[in-house]
């Protein structure tokens, strides 16, 4: 993956901003005590109802006229594939086609239709979709819209969380961030640790689907697989 830094998060954030709300930040009452405080940043505002959108819209206002004529394509297990239809629609991309799971909720399908995208299901997992969709984009001839692998525009664009979650709460000392791919988190990292190297993160994962944590155990590249963990290739 090519290297990014604040300066790309905040390219990202002058880029995207016209077109996103910044999401509020609310207090928790039921974990707030008199050690701590603690809070919410409400990406489920965002227009699709996540995160992704940042990501997504960052990778297509960066593609040139000719590029998103030729149109758009990515993997994805629902909502970045939904972020990215949306955000080709917000931009006029009329070519838009992602390529999700057999299995994937209809409700997602279905979101990723409304906002214009043709769906393509190929493979039983996620990993499966990802193997064999790579294949149908190399031949395409259109621009990929990665999801988490190795995009720094699309790190750069989920980054652009913690700029408005510092300048919305100063002293906030610790970032608690699920991990799934693994966009959301580095993006986030760059730009607080960027911003105030005090500032600690924290990932979390569930108990059923542990791949991070599994793979720093083992200091191997780690996915979930039913029925269990299995090993992809050595770090």
């Amino acid at each position: 993956m090519e290297k990014f830094d604040l300066q790309d998060v905040e390219k990202a954030f002058e880029r995207i901003k016209p077109y996103l709300r910044t999401t509020p930040v609310v207090e928790s009452l039921f974990l707030n005590s008199n050690e701590r405080e603690y809070f919410y940043k409400l990406e489920s505002l965002q227009p699709v109802r996540s995160f992704k959108i940042r990501g997504a819209l960052n990778k297509i206002l960066s593609l040139t006229s000719l590029e998103k004529k030729k149109g758009v394509v990515t993997i994805s297990s629902g909502n970045h594939g939904i972020a990215t239809a949306y955000a080709s629609q917000l931009l006029g991309i009329e070519k838009v086609e992602v390529i999700v799971p057999i299995g994937t909720p209809n409700n997602k399908i279905e979101k990723i239709k409304q906002f214009g995208g043709q769906v393509k299901q190929i493979g039983k997992n996620y990993d499966e979709a990802h193997t064999q969709g790579m294949k149908y984009v190399e031949k395409s001839g259109m621009n990929y819209i990665d999801s988490y692998y190795s995009d720094p525009l699309i790190y750069s664009g989920q980054g652009t969380i913690a700029l408005e979650l510092i300048q919305q709460l100063p002293l906030v000392d610790t970032i608690v961030i699920p991990i799934g791919g693994g966009s959301l988190i580095t993006g986030i990292a760059v730009a607080a640790k960027s911003i105030n190297p005090a500032i600690r993160i924290i990932g979390v994962q569930t108990a059923a689907c542990p791949a991070m944590i599994k793979s720093i155990e083992k200091k191997s590249f780690m996915r979930n697989i039913q029925p269990g963990i299995q090993s992809v290739n050595r770090l």
